[in-house]
């Protein structure tokens, strides 16, 4: 399995800055520090969710070729309006992807001049990272 040096450094990051959200709040028992200055209505979690994602095609001649495993990590908060209601939102960062095999010949048109070819009944695999903000009621 061939991986990019980009994608590693870019895990390391998000990593890192996981570890120093983690490292940067205490936990007490009494109300004090943080607790004091989100308020009793606010709470902020963080999470890392494991995911195993595929592609699918409405092209007959293209098909599934398999799973690829990868990961969500993001921040969540939740600003509670009513002892058992609450907003909530966050930031996530997911990478997914996944396998895909041709009938035919594949060409990827690239500006750089040089144009890849994949032969027919070839996998290709393809690696996705997006961003997501969710926004919901949490009701409790």
């Amino acid at each position: 399995m061939k991986c990019s040096v980009r994608y590693f450094s870019a895990l390391y990051k998000i990593a890192a800055v996981a570890v120093i959200l983690m490292l940067a709040t205490r936990i007490n028992a009494q109300k004090k520090g943080i607790y004091d200055l989100l308020g009793p209505d606010l709470t902020i979690g963080v999470h890392f969710d494991p995911v195993i994602s595929w592609f699918g095609s409405d092209i007959d001649s293209v098909s599934n070729d398999g799973a690829r495993p990868g990961f969500n990590l993001g921040i969540t908060v939740h600003r509670y309006f009513g002892s058992n209601y609450a907003l909530s939102t966050g930031l996530n960062y997911i990478s997914a992807g996944g396998r895909l095999v041709s009938a035919n010949q594949t060409i990827f048109d690239i500006t750089t001049g040089i144009d890849p070819v994949v032969p027919a009944n070839s996998s290709i695999t393809y690696k996705i990272q997006y961003l997501s903000i969710p926004i919901g009621l949490k009701l409790q």
